[in-house]
């Protein structure tokens, strides 16, 4: 049950993503179509599977969802610590010779 939770967390976070980078960047070239390209359909197509998730949070067992949200909380504050999104602190820099790489896709 634990693994499941998170599993539908992830699923939940990687359609709210597709979801928010299909209306902020509708432009960006990608390496394959979606065929609901407006986000108001892709909304609505993403919107049953969320439903699922947060079912699956509803009934789960209450130690699940604390050790669950502990896991959690203890990421987002190791994330948090390490530098966030700008990657790493000190020691990513100083290995990519001061400058972090970027990764184009």
């Amino acid at each position: 049950e634990f693994s499941m939770l998170f599993y539908g967390f992830t699923a939940g976070l990687e359609f709210l993503a597709l979801i928010k980078l299909r209306t902020l960047e509708p432009a960006t070239p990608r390496p394959y179509r979606v065929p609901l390209g407006d986000s108001w359909p892709l909304a609505a197509f993403c919107l049953p599977p969320l439903g699922l998730c947060a079912l699956l949070f509803a009934l789960a067992e209450r130690l699940s969802l604390y050790i669950f949200l502990a896991t959690v909380a203890f990421s987002v504050a190791t994330y948090c610590c390490r530098g966030g999104v700008d990657g790493g602190g000190a020691s990513a820099q100083h290995a990519a010779g001061g400058k972090i790489p970027v990764m184009l896709v």
